[in-house]
């Protein structure tokens, strides 16, 4: 189970559309993997996370079985348990909650559970088989031109004058 290819959807649950698919061996530690979802999803990496393993009862009840608490470290209770060992099959849910004050949570849900190479390569894995369209913001001084520029950055002296969100492209930053 240690060389098969575990493939899971995770997706926030605090923003609709936010997902990416992801490969790991079933070696991969639960520490490691908050390390890596911690980066993945862009968190700054000093919070505590917990994993939680869904668990039917009935049908439509379900209760949560703690599998790990991990430190930012990538330390604590679990954290060295590894992915095959968890009993996984496909479409089994997990529960990753990042920073416990302000409770970022993710579900990841197992899609497949493949054997993989005879040796995976460590380098290839883990790795993002897919990923949600982003969300683009056009520069709001480029749409008054009749242009659609991707913006980067948001005016916020504008956002407030006109109470909405007031982005700009890297040109109109240069020119205010």
């Amino acid at each position: 189970a240690a060389q098969r290819i575990y493939t899971f959807k995770v997706a926030a649950d605090y923003r609709k559309g936010l997902w990416r698919r992801i490969e790991l061996p079933g070696a991969f530690p639960l520490g490691d993997l908050n390390r890596y979802l911690v980066r993945l999803f862009k968190h700054d990496a000093d919070h505590m996370a917990g994993f939680w393993k869904v668990v039917r009862r009935g049908r439509q009840r379900t209760r949560e079985v703690e599998l790990a608490t991990v430190d930012p470290f990538g330390r604590g209770k679990g954290s060295e348990q590894r992915i095959a060992e968890l009993d996984l099959v496909e479409g089994d849910v997990i529960r990753w909650v990042y920073d416990f004050g302000e409770m970022f949570e993710y579900t990841l849900k197992l899609e497949a559970a493949a054997d993989g190479p005879s040796a995976p390569d460590a380098a290839d894995y883990p790795r993002v088989a897919g990923a949600n369209e982003p969300e683009l913001f056009y520069c709001a001084s480029c749409q008054a031109k009749g242009k659609q520029v991707v913006a980067k950055w948001v005016c916020w002296e504008c956002s407030e004058q006109q109470e909405a969100p007031h982005m700009l492209c890297d040109a109109c930053t240069r020119l205010r």
